[in-house]
């Protein structure tokens, strides 16, 4: 499925792929959604090996992280991704205690926004 593929020549645009992976955002895109994230997420423990990932101490799983909404310029479009799209969560440890991580399933792209499932 493409969504506002451009009729211009250019080769950007986002398409929606129903197999699993990581989706990738058009590099715009994805510095406004990293900077909003890390905005969003300034009060927890980042994972300084990694760009967005952050640790808890309480398990929460998939709760209390943001659902993502890409607005399409032009249009009035909207592809809303549910944290369990968006997110892997996971645990980890660390000094014989078990943390829950989070991280963004996402990652950076030059040239398309590319939507995979992501369970």
């Amino acid at each position: 499925m493409v969504f506002a593929l451009r009729n211009n020549g250019n080769t950007s645009g986002c398409i929606v792929d129903f197999r699993f992976g990581n989706s990738r955002v058009v590099k715009p895109a994805y510095e406004v959604l990293l900077n909003e994230l890390q905005k969003h997420f300034s009060s927890s423990k980042n994972l300084k090996s990694l760009e967005l990932c952050y640790q808890r101490h309480k398990p929460e799983g998939f709760n209390n992280l943001p659902t993502i909404t890409f607005h399409y310029k032009g249009t009035q479009a909207n592809l809303v991704i549910k944290p369990k799209g968006s997110f892997e969560v996971g645990d980890k440890m660390a000094s014989n205690k078990k943390h829950e991580y989070f991280c963004l399933a996402m990652l950076s792209d030059d040239k398309m926004t590319s939507i995979e499932r992501h369970e």
